[in-house]
């Protein structure tokens, strides 16, 4: 439920200072200008996954399936985003992950915001493995059980 409520906060903090996050990401200059009106499907995306990855946990089976793996994966994408940004410059404006208010937590700890937020990416991926290997696990029982 942790990995849906990040995701959650992740988008709602992006349309909450819309204007904060766009010019965050366009002065990494990593996306193309041409590209950076796409940025406004990036906070609608995860608030959809952070509900869909929370309806799926509370399902009577568990599973989590598909949303796990696009959470996954995104979390990935975003990582090698933070790598490609220069690091002066993510420290200097932030990530644009979370919001103003992650921005001076993770600065504030002493790691380096890159170094921060790419920690928490980490543990946030580490959270991603039993969700992920649960899935796998019931499609090898399933497996097993038809051969049989």
């Amino acid at each position: 439920m942790f990995l849906a409520c990040v995701w959650v906060f992740s988008g709602t903090s992006k349309i909450i200072d819309f204007q904060s996050f766009s010019t965050t990401v366009g002065t990494h200059a990593v996306i193309p200008d041409e590209w950076l009106d796409l940025i406004r499907l990036i906070p609608p995306i995860e608030i959809g996954l952070g509900v869909w990855l929370a309806s799926q946990i509370r399902r009577q089976d568990g599973s989590t399936g598909i949303p796990a793996w696009i959470s996954l994966i995104m979390i990935g994408v975003f990582s090698v985003y933070l790598f490609v940004v220069p690091d002066a410059v993510i420290e200097k404006i932030g990530c644009g992950c979370h919001g103003r208010v992650f921005h001076r937590v993770v600065s504030g700890v002493g790691l380096g915001t890159k170094f921060g937020t790419l920690l928490f990416n980490a543990v946030l991926a580490t959270m991603h493995v039993p969700l992920v290997a649960d899935r796998i696990a019931r499609r090898r029982r399933t497996d097993l059980g038809q051969k049989l």
